[in-house]
């Protein structure tokens, strides 16, 4: 398992944590991720990481409508 942490800007409230977790729940590799709106940070636990996943992860979250600022 390899753990990714990820800054996010936009969240204001416990729904968009939930928004973000809805759909990084959705990506197979993803097998766990938790997410706090209040330090704009989500943890992730992912059965494999690489570029085109990382690219997947920060696309799924800003059609979210969040940012990524850092990944």
């Amino acid at each position: 398992m390899t753990r990714l942490e990820i800054d996010i800007k936009g969240m204001t409230c416990d729904g968009c944590s939930n928004a973000v977790k809805r759909v990084l729940s959705k990506i197979p590799e993803v097998k766990e991720a938790d997410v706090d709106w209040k330090t704009g940070k989500a943890i992730v636990e992912l059965s494999e990481l690489n570029e085109q996943l990382k690219n997947t992860i920060k696309e799924s979250i800003t059609r979210a409508g969040y940012e990524v600022v850092n990944i």
